[in-house]
């Protein structure tokens, strides 16, 4: 199978839809880290986590691609190099490598984040 961002990627999905990351973007996956919600935030935001001591915003992965965005939390947490490792995106579930399809959209983080980010601060 050809590698569709080239250096390898981080496959995730949200409801139906899935998405590749690519893997120098993504700091650590985590799953059973409890986010916790925050009044008044914009939608996009899902809340906060702690992780190892370090608070990071959780976005829902929705929102960088243009989905629909659900109100559960998401059991898994992809937290990315962006900002410093303070911002992370909730997802659905995070899938083996090897299941990378030339179908996926490959997500730009840096534009999709500075998108998402402006529409929080409005």
């Amino acid at each position: 199978m050809t590698d569709p961002v080239g250096v390898g990627g981080v496959v995730c999905r949200v409801g139906a839809n899935r998405f590749l990351l690519d893997v120098a973007a993504v700091r650590e996956v985590c799953t059973g880290i409890p986010i916790v919600r925050v009044p008044g935030v914009a939608a996009p935001v899902e809340g906060v986590a702690n992780v190892r001591g370090t608070l990071v915003t959780v976005i829902r992965g929705g929102a960088v691609i243009g989905a629909e965005l659900g109100g559960g939390t998401s059991p898994w947490l992809v937290v990315l190099s962006a900002r410093a490792g303070r911002v992370g995106l909730g997802v659905d579930e995070v899938l083996p490598a090897d299941e990378a399809s030339a179908t996926d959209a490959v997500v730009d983080l840096t534009v999709t984040l500075d998108r998402v980010l402006g529409e929080v601060k409005g």
